[in-house]
């Protein structure tokens, strides 16, 4: 119970601190909202079907790379640690082909493949 406490409060913190930025703010959706709540509720395969249905038709990159950030995030949690930092890989290089590498959510996908080695 603990750990869930611990993890959704992290998960949490995240989605504030990338809210903050207001290209990604005017751009969260109710779709994305749906899939961070699954992700909060540890519904991993709701939550990975959802934001890749997202990614599908998404322009932003700024939003493409949250959603690469959070698969990779599920893809952690679930132990396969080659796809998350894929996840994160693709991440970043949404951030820089359209020049947007200062943003505050390449410091999460820095952070996150840094953990993780």
């Amino acid at each position: 119970m603990l750990m869930k406490f611990i993890k959704t409060t992290f998960y949490s913190s995240v989605i504030i601190s990338l809210l903050a930025s207001p290209v990604i703010a005017k751009d969260y959706s109710d779709r994305l909202k749906r899939a961070d709540k699954q992700m909060i509720l540890q519904k991993y395969q709701n939550a990975e079907e959802q934001y890749k249905h997202i990614a599908s038709d998404e322009k932003s990159p700024i939003v493409k790379a949250y959603i690469h950030y959070r698969l990779g995030k599920i893809y952690e949690a679930k132990q396969e640690k080659m796809l998350a930092r894929q996840e994160w890989e693709k991440g970043l290089s949404s951030l820089e082909k359209s020049g947007k590498n200062k943003h505050p959510l390449n410091k999460f996908l820095v952070e996150a493949m840094d953990k993780e080695g």
